[in-house]
């Protein structure tokens, strides 16, 4: 007996005081852990969304993309809308090129919309594309919605991804700097 408490006593509190320590330092233990993890997480998201980013720049500098885009220079909304429409006529491989430009900006919306792509990234690459080839691609994107395709059915959201970005990325510019 010590100080009139048995040693039964002082044996418990010891044993409870050491248990307590240990569950003390498994929390602190699990929640930096946690942190590693959501460090780490973060890490691979970005990874992911580089090598993402890399496969659309490749498409983007495609020599046959690259073509597409020269012809293009300097027209403006109607007179792309004319040629559009001639080359659409005419059902050659021009008009699938046309097609696969706008392929690339709808894939490159529906990245964006899912969270594989940040639009930080798109902004500083492409953003100016994005919006711009979106103006020049509206006619043609309107007269789409009101088709009605090889199925019976018409389709009201035609290029919608594209136009989302383009309209998300304005409004990005709208609001000021970015870093």
């Amino acid at each position: 007996m010590v100080w009139g408490v048995p040693w039964s006593s002082w044996l418990l509190a010891v044993g409870v005081a050491v248990l307590a320590l240990a569950a003390l330092v498994g929390v602190v233990v699990a929640l930096r852990s946690l942190s590693f993890t959501r460090r780490a997480g973060a890490a691979g998201l970005r990874a992911r969304q580089a090598q993402l980013f890399a496969e659309m720049v490749a498409r983007w500098d495609d020599p046959d993309m690259l073509a597409v885009q020269r012809s293009l220079a300097g027209m403006d909304p109607a007179r792309f809308f004319a040629h559009y429409m001639q080359l659409d006529e005419r059902n050659g491989m021009k008009i699938y090129r046309l097609e696969r430009m706008a392929s690339f900006f709808e894939d490159l919306g529906t990245l964006e919309r899912l969270e594989g792509l940040d639009i930080e990234w798109i902004d500083q690459a492409l953003g100016s594309s994005v919006v711009g080839y979106w103006k020049m691609w509206q006619l043609v994107a309107a007269d789409q919605r009101g088709r009605v395709g090889p199925t019976g059915v018409s389709s009201s959201t035609v290029y919608g991804n594209w136009q989302r970005l383009s309209d998300a990325i304005e409004a990005r510019r709208s609001t000021g700097p970015h870093s």
